[in-house]
């Protein structure tokens, strides 16, 4: 028989049935904790030719809450310049699809709500978000457990190993990466992805009505809502420049529009420069080149004494 002891104090001992709740009550409190959902949304990007990045992030976070993430455990940054910009025909509101009417088309921006903008929106504060460090982020931050599972959407322009905030402040992904781990003790961090070059897709080939569920039906595009005025991801700034010109006619904007096609002009030509150099022969061909390591590193010297 005997007694149980709780420090000093002697115990009656306990009979098998009210072991067994005993146990149950352990086993329950064991298996009761439930895994939450997190969500931080980042749109690495400013002005208004960049409109798109801060319409998905919005878009984003309406997906989220529809699919029931509840809005306390969603954090957003983005510069929140668009929606009021002097540049938006329909100030105070964000669209991120095309829809055939203003009728039809749904205002993401309108409750969709922003916890850090402006110049609130750097590397610094967003790995302080990550790791939950709201003394140094001086807003909302991840408060996640080990078990939960955090959904991180970066909508911005990319480069071979490289993101960039709005600031003009670059950080590479295995910079970023290398951080977020050596910061992280409580759980895993693990990063995936395909490395690679993309091709002449344009726009409108990932823009289309959804189905069933909302499910895009592929190759579906309405023919009433695929725009002639889609462009390349990688020319909408000359776009917005030459639409801007054109709309106002003035020297301001001509030479904004003259600034963006000699940068380009001589973006190209450094390029086949540095193509005919390492291949030992001139082509206009389009390498597809397969990243690696190795490549990434010989890259960034040459950016950086191309730059020093």
């Amino acid at each position: 028989q005997g007694r149980f002891f709780s420090g000093f104090a002697a115990v009656p001992p306990l009979s098998p049935a009210i072991m067994l709740k005993l146990v149950a009550s352990v086993l329950g409190l064991a298996t009761s904790v439930v895994a939450e959902e997190w969500a931080v949304l980042v749109a690495g990007s400013n002005g208004f030719y960049n409109y798109r990045h801060q319409a998905d992030v919005c878009h984003a976070y309406h997906v989220l809450v529809a699919r029931g993430l509840a809005p306390e455990r969603i954090i957003t940054m983005m510069y929140d310049d668009v929606a009021h910009s002097v540049h938006n025909p329909f100030k105070g509101k964000l669209y991120n699809y095309p829809w055939a009417s203003l009728d039809q088309a749904k205002d993401v921006y309108a409750g969709c709500k922003v916890d850090y903008s402006g110049n609130d929106v750097t590397p610094a504060k967003f790995l302080s978000v990550l790791t939950g460090d709201a003394a140094v982020a001086g807003g909302r931050v991840l408060n996640s457990k080990a078990s939960d599972h955090v959904f991180i959407n970066f909508v911005d322009h990319g480069a071979v190993g490289l993101i960039a905030f709005p600031d003009g402040s670059k950080e590479t992904f295995d910079e970023q990466f290398e951080s977020v781990k050596r910061l992280t003790n409580k759980s895993h961090v693990t990063r995936y992805g395909q490395v690679g070059a993309f091709g002449p897709e344009r726009i409108s080939q990932f823009e289309g009505p959804t189905g069933i569920g909302g499910q895009v039906r592929v190759g579906s595009l309405d023919s009433s809502l695929a725009h002639e005025s889609a462009v390349d991801s990688r020319h909408i700034r000359l776009e917005y420049l030459r639409l801007r010109y054109e709309r106002t006619g003035s020297d301001e904007d001509a030479a904004h529009l003259q600034d963006e096609i000699r940068a380009r002009e001589e973006a190209a030509t450094l390029s086949r420069a540095l193509a005919d150099t390492l291949s030992g022969e001139a082509s206009d061909a389009t390498v597809v080149v397969a990243w690696t390591s190795e490549r990434l590193a010989c890259h960034e010297a040459v950016v950086a004494g191309l730059c020093a």
